[in-house]
């Protein structure tokens, strides 16, 4: 059965943040109001230091972030995307939400099957198409997040590989990559909601996976679909880097329910890589927290994960109910 509707005449709500980068963020939203859909709304959370070039306010809807809300360990003075993301739901209308990070080229109809897959069925929460790089020499493609018995990864394939219309069963992906993701607006307002925590102060290599390991511990639903792809001019592969061991530590404080603790053998390959991050200077999302700082994080994380498993007790389910 159809779920109700967050606005009947509003379906599909397109999130494009601003992160800095002017010349990936007008490919992206070129290509959307080109192919927009019927029903739909775009919108463009953004910093204090956005500027509407093309004065496109009158079709597409600007919201504003304050600018001392960023990811914890990242060194820019602009919202991150956890922040940008959720003051973006806010203020979305469709029952839908589809957020598409700037450098994506999308083509015709690249939102109904998505769309339609999370509209027909109720426990769905989270639906990816493939991210596909078309100017590699083996073109690869960003299937979405994968979960293994220890560790938690954004799944990179070749076109040339699996990618059977059930194979992603097999390989263990449990929610979309950032890129290119579509949620139950219902499932993100649970996801946002302050019962359950909210991303805010996560970097925003993380941000992603902490909504894909949330929604599927509240027990929302995974889909993948193969067709169509989404293209962008860069290897996404190279930009998605491993989690350093801060992170990494934060999401397993985070979602203890699906993720073991770290063994001290990952902690010390986590810490060897983040130290020959520092002496070769790569740029990376590195804490510079204090101690203290570093304390009161995890403490927020973890009161995260209790109210997450007080969320799972009392079983509420709104989009289950709205059915």
């Amino acid at each position: 059965m159809p779920r109700i509707r967050v606005n009947s005449n509003l379906l599909l709500s397109i999130i494009v943040p601003w992160m800095g980068d002017d010349a990936q963020y007008e490919t992206t939203l070129a290509t959307i109001l080109r192919y927009q859909p019927e029903r739909s709304e775009v919108l463009v959370p953004h910093g204090p230091r956005f500027v509407d070039r093309f004065g496109l306010s009158g079709e597409v809807q600007f919201v504003r972030c304050a600018s001392d809300s960023p990811g914890i360990s990242q060194r820019s003075s602009e919202p991150g995307l956890s922040a940008l993301l959720q003051e973006a739901v806010k203020q979305a209308s469709g029952s839908v939400i589809h957020l598409v990070l700037p450098g994506i080229e999308v083509c015709e109809y690249w939102t109904q099957k998505p769309v339609a897959t999370i509209c027909n069925d109720n426990q769905v929460g989270m639906v990816a198409i493939p991210v596909q790089h078309n100017r590699a020499h083996r073109p690869r493609r960003i299937q979405g997040i994968e979960l293994t018995e220890r560790i938690v990864r954004r799944l990179v394939q070749q076109d040339n590989e699996t990618n059977g219309e059930h194979a992603w069963r097999e390989q263990g992906l449990i929610g979309p990559s950032a890129w290119c993701a579509f949620y139950d607006r219902l499932a993100l307002n649970r996801y946002f909601s302050n019962r359950t925590g909210c991303c805010g102060g996560l970097a925003n290599t993380e941000v992603d996976v902490d909504i894909a390991l949330t929604l599927k511990s509240l027990d929302y639903l995974f889909e993948f679909v193969t067709q169509p792809a989404v293209t962008c001019e860069f290897d996404l592969a190279r930009k998605e880097q491993q989690f350093t061991s801060f992170e990494s530590q934060r999401l397993r404080i985070r979602h203890a329910d699906l993720l073991p603790a770290m063994t001290v053998w990952e902690r010390g390959r986590h810490l060897l890589s983040d130290l020959i991050d520092r002496l070769t200077f790569k740029s990376r999302h590195r804490t510079s927290l204090t101690r203290a700082q570093v304390r009161r994080v995890f403490e927020a994380d973890a009161n995260f994960a209790r109210a997450k498993a007080a969320d799972i007790h009392a079983d509420a389910r709104p989009s289950r109910r709205a059915a």
